[in-house]
């Protein structure tokens, strides 16, 4: 899906793998499926994966991003969503014991 905020033409599409090769034009390009949280500058393109600020995966951080577009200018915000650690099934039985 393509489309135009400002003076910035957007990329979006689910899967990093199905990103065309051939993307003349495009400024940005979201994409999730890992559900981990990337943010890098690679040939002229921002590449931007959000996250995941769902029910935490293994153990990745738990994000979001809030991007904002002023003209041609992409700024991106990372943010993170506190969470409490998973506990190994050792040490909850650990603690169950006490």
């Amino acid at each position: 899906m393509s489309l135009q905020i400002e003076d910035v033409n957007v990329y979006m599409v689910h899967n990093k793998a199905h990103i065309p090769k051939n993307l003349e034009d495009i400024d940005l390009i979201v994409f999730g499926h890992s559900h981990k949280y990337l943010e890098k500058e690679e040939d002229g393109m921002v590449y931007l994966n959000p996250g995941s600020c769902g029910p935490r995966r293994i153990d990745q951080e738990i994000t979001m991003a809030m991007l904002t577009i002023d003209g041609k200018e992409i700024s991106i915000q990372k943010i993170l969503i506190p969470h409490e650690e998973k506990k190994s099934r050792k040490t909850k039985i650990a603690e169950k014991k006490k």
